[in-house]
């Protein structure tokens, strides 16, 4: 397997975004990589990178600095779900008189 379909498989077992360490070491401990190199984690962080930066069809998407979890199967695009609204902002301040 490749180290982004090794990713995948990790992250739709967990159900839940992992950390790119928490996936390097899961598909190593599991033999999901078919080379994992000399440095598996820094490979699957290039890796995970580079897809995720794909224009349309990623399989990842990053969820969180360090944070990754699996593009919903079938989406368009790689765009991760919106983020949570923020608290509601200070009022807007009329502008002074002239």
């Amino acid at each position: 397997m490749t180290f982004v379909e090794a990713a995948v498989a990790v992250l739709r077992e967990a159900g839940t975004p992992l950390s790119v360490e928490e996936i390097a070491a899961r598909a190593v401990a599991a033999g999901l990589l078919s080379k994992p190199g000399k440095d598996p984690l820094k490979s699957m962080k290039a890796r995970l990178a580079a897809e995720a930066r794909k224009p349309a069809g990623a399989r990842v998407v990053r969820v969180a600095p360090g944070m990754w979890a699996a593009a919903a199967e079938g989406a368009a695009g790689s765009a991760p779900a919106a983020a949570p609204e923020r608290a509601e902002s200070a009022p807007e301040r009329a502008a002074p008189a002239p």
